[in-house]
């Protein structure tokens, strides 16, 4: 090498600078096969249902790996806690309910809100049909099931306080998570979810009257994607990326209902098409509620109104900030990337 000259030996360097450099910018470009997926996880809320029909649609149609992520959605119960799951990073991502995370934020859990999924709350209040047991007023003295420590209970003692009753008033019970002891004539009015239990209840040969705690004005963001707040700083691409892919999951699902319920099945052994296809169906008006047209995006106004009943009932303090537990800037950049 000595022996060249030194014009030619700088124009050997350069040209294998510039090859190096090109083989660099191939990494980071994104070319398909040259980066790894960044491996996250989804901690649902509950068992395998078409009520995450959005995320299993994005998993089998490809949507999380075109964002070059490698996705593990681990399914929930009344044994998992999302928030804990994810605040001490178990899991990447969670889906849970509106109150419980504006709850947690405020004693300092590092979570945020990147896009509501369910903007109305699917729980409602079941009775049977021709039953005395007209409003929240008919309560009194009468056997009701919830689900003690989450937006079940929150929503029905704000039910019996706007409607005059004091809870004691009332025979609040453990909900068994199905409809048994209410077919069973042990249980008058049974917590419920609109998109699942009115089915069971046709299934096991009942006919329903259905109290929707909304029409009285109270209702709660059910299932919110939400993740630790240091990612959205320090790895805010992953975090774009799967809102984005969830977005678009959610989209096919609502309008490939058929093939999103199929892609549901598969997911474990057991589910019912018949009922899964409910589910999805009466699921739509809770995903749609607020602004049809955009999916995910969460509602200041909406998330006072919530602040302002978890604190009337002393679960919240009247300081907290709810800006603190949600940001919009992730759905909001989905619908403006995706032409309309």
């Amino acid at each position: 090498m000595n022996d060249l000259p030194r014009s030619l030996v700088l124009c050997v360097t350069v040209l294998a600078l510039g090859f190096v450099a090109g083989c660099d910018s191939k990494k980071s470009s994104g070319t398909p096969g040259a980066t790894p997926p960044a491996k996250v996880s989804v901690r649902l809320q509950w068992f395998p249902v078409a009520q995450f029909a959005g995320i299993y649609s994005a998993q089998a149609k490809g949507f999380y790996a075109q964002a070059g992520l490698d996705v593990t959605a681990n399914p929930g119960g009344p044994d998992f806690n999302a928030i804990t799951l994810v605040s001490n990073g178990s899991d990447t991502f969670g889906i849970w309910t509106a109150d419980q995370i504006l709850i947690n934020s405020s004693k300092g859990v590092p979570i945020k809100i990147v896009a509501v999924i369910y903007r109305r709350d699917p729980n409602v209040l079941l009775v049977r049909k021709g039953s005395a047991i007209k409003s929240p007023k008919d309560f009194v003295g009468k056997r009701v099931t919830t689900v003690y420590g989450r937006a079940t209970e929150t929503v029905l003692r704000a039910l019996l306080k706007k409607s005059g009753v004091d809870p004691k008033d009332v025979l609040i019970e453990p909900f068994p998570f199905n409809l048994q002891s209410f077919a069973a004539d042990k249980v008058d009015v049974s917590a419920a979810y609109v998109y699942d239990h009115p089915y069971q209840a046709r299934q096991l040969g009942m006919e329903v009257d259905i109290i929707d705690p909304g029409t009285y004005g109270i209702s709660f963001y059910s299932d919110c994607l939400f993740v630790r707040s240091d990612m959205i700083d320090s790895d805010p691409h992953s975090v774009e990326a799967f809102v984005h892919a969830t977005l678009r999951g959610w989209e096919f699902a609502l309008s490939h209902k058929d093939e999103a319920v199929a892609i549901v099945c598969r997911q474990a052994s057991g589910l019912n098409q018949e009922s899964q296809a409910y589910m999805l169906e009466h699921s739509e008006p809770l995903i749609r509620a607020e602004d049809p047209g955009h999916l995910g995006l969460a509602s200041e106004a909406s998330l006072e109104a919530m602040k302002a009943i978890l604190v009337e009932q002393g679960q919240l303090d009247s300081s907290f900030d709810v800006k603190r537990c949600f940001t919009n800037r992730f759905v909001e950049s989905y619908y403006s990337q995706t032409p309309k």
